[in-house]
Formats: structure tokens, C-alpha cells, sequence
């Protein structure tokens, strides 16, 4: 009798198929802002008020794979860096009162630097693969993020390039964004008042290979 080669064929290719297939690490980020920005100057020919307004709503999260014996390295004293346009928001593991040796989350209150009043907060999440870090602002008063950069561009659809470093603890990452949306400015110019009306709604996101 001659030997059945039929399912053992079948079962070693379907042991290749099953197999997993590691493609390269990628840091994503996801960001999203809405802005309204006013300024006024009311002049009655001797003096002249002038008075800015913003409010801005807005998001911004980050995904970054990182290998269990970095994670297995993070402490209290274990700090991020987030640079994104003109902003940059920075802490540690331990701004979080209720951090603790052994955690797998963080949520670090940021503050200006000036008056140290907490505007935004960043949520951290480590374990199995990757770190996530998911920024929101306290409340709509909480300074823009990244819209007011560009507040100087024409009217209408905006199509623009930004980039982000982030670092956290010894690792460094840069994801370069494609941002998208439109601005509505309005703006007024009299005798008596000037001034300026912008809208700018923003999404973006972007990845990066790890280590690229």
C-alpha cells in the first residue's frame, strides 16, 4: 500500500497559514480641534479697549508599542514629553496622586506654567505591547491646542502638514500629521471698532514606524 500524503500536505499548509505575520510597529496619532477665537478694540478717538476671547474644544491620542521590558521600567519618576506645533504638555507618573508601584494607568493633570492651573489631562495606559496616552482639555476655556497656529492662513479649506515628538522615559518617537479642515474668519474695521471673528475646525492623524 502506498503512503496517503493528501492530509498531511493539507495539514502542514494549513499550519503555515495559521502562522502570524509580524509586520513593523507603528505609532498612531489621532487629533481633532475646534476653535473660536474674537478680538475687539473699541476707540473713541482719545483711548482705544481692546479685549481676546477663546474657546476651543479638542482631543488628541496617541498609540506607541513598546516591549514589556520598557513598560517594565516605568516609576513614579517616569516622565513624558509631548511636543505638537507651538504646544508642549509634559509630566510625570507620579502627578498622579494616586499612582502607585506596579500600576498599569496614570492620570496626570496638566498646568499652565505660569499659574500652574490645571487645563488638560492626560490619561496614560501601558501593558501587553503599548503605551496609550489620550489628551482632553479641562473645559472650553482651556487654551487651543494647535488651532491658533494657524490663524494666519486664508479663508476656507485648510490642507496642512504638522509633526509631533513624543518621549516618554528614555524612548523617542516623531509621527509626522496630514490636518484637515476649514476656517471662517470674520473680521471688522471701523472708525470706532475693530476686530476679528475665526472659527477653525481641524482633524488629523498620522503613523510612524517605531524608531523611524
Amino acid at each position: 500500500m502506498k503512503p496517503c500524503l493528501g492530509l498531511g500536505l493539507l495539514f502542514a499548509v494549513a499550519l503555515v497559514s495559521a502562522s502570524p505575520v509580524f509586520g513593523p510597529k507603528v505609532a498612531k496619532v489621532k487629533y481633532s480641534e475646534w476653535m473660536r477665537f474674537e478680538s475687539r478694540t473699541v476707540s473713541d478717538g482719545n483711548s482705544s479697549q481692546s479685549e481676546e476671547a477663546t474657546r476651543s474644544k479638542w482631543s488628541l491620542s496617541i498609540d506607541l508599542p513598546l516591549s514589556s521590558e520598557a513598560m517594565a521600567r516605568f516609576d513614579g519618576e517616569t516622565g513624558f514629553e509631548i511636543k505638537f506645533g507651538s504646544s508642549t504638555i509634559s509630566g510625570k507618573l507620579s502627578d498622579d496622586m494616586k499612582y502607585h508601584a506596579g500600576a498599569t494607568s496614570a492620570e496626570v493633570p496638566i498646568t499652565l506654567p505660569r499659574s500652574n492651573a490645571i487645563y488638560a489631562t492626560a490619561k496614560l495606559k501601558w501593558g501587553k505591547d503599548k503605551v496609550s496616552i489620550t489628551l482632553t482639555p479641562k473645559s472650553d476655556t482651556s487654551p487651543s491646542l494647535t488651532a491658533r497656529d494657524y490663524m494666519g492662513e486664508r479663508n476656507g479649506a485648510l490642507n496642512l502638514k504638522s509633526k509631533l515628538a513624543l518621549k516618554i522615559g528614555d524612548i523617542t518617537q516623531e509621527v509626522n500629521l496630514i490636518l484637515t479642515g476649514k476656517m471662517d474668519k470674520k473680521v471688522v474695521d471701523t472708525e470706532v471698532i475693530s476686530g476679528a471673528v475665526i472659527v477653525i475646525d481641524l482633524k488629523g492623524e498620522g503613523q510612524a514606524e517605531v524608531g523611524s
